[in-house]
């Protein structure tokens, strides 16, 4: 793996730009924005808090050339063109359903219509019904 390509923010794989995702400590989720291959980097200081500098250390998070579309798009929001239309029927019919997400549904205890995957709407309903 080429670190001086991930310090560039580059692909290591195809070149392509880099997008930031989620970070701890001095790791740092990396997406590529051309083939979707994902690695976790470790730069070599910090800057007002933020890991900067040249990447030291990296890891690949995902297999080569096998890019897992429904996490780049939720992690790092790369959204990668579909690789066959049976593919792209699949992410449809996904994202339409997170999209549209639950079906409305009233509370069990108060009755106010809400959507969401529990029965109460809130908290104070599910601790109120739980007296």
């Amino acid at each position: 793996m080429n670190l001086d390509e991930l310090s560039a923010n580059r692909c290591a794989d195809c070149g392509g730009n880099l997008k930031p995702g989620p970070r701890g400590g001095l790791g740092q989720n990396m997406g590529c924005m051309n083939c979707g291959a994902e690695f976790n980097v470790v730069r070599a200081g910090l800057y007002r808090g933020v890991a900067a500098g040249p990447v030291v250390l990296a890891h690949r998070n995902s297999a080569k050339g096998g890019p897992d579309r429904h996490r780049l798009l939720q992690v790092f929001g790369i959204e990668l063109p579909p690789a066959d239309e049976a593919t792209a029927t699949r992410e449809r019919a996904a994202r339409a359903y997170f999209d549209v997400g639950f079906p409305d549904r009233p509370c069990d205890h108060c009755g106010e219509v809400y959507r969401g995957p529990a029965v109460f709407c809130s908290l104070d309903c599910a601790l109120a019904s739980a007296e």
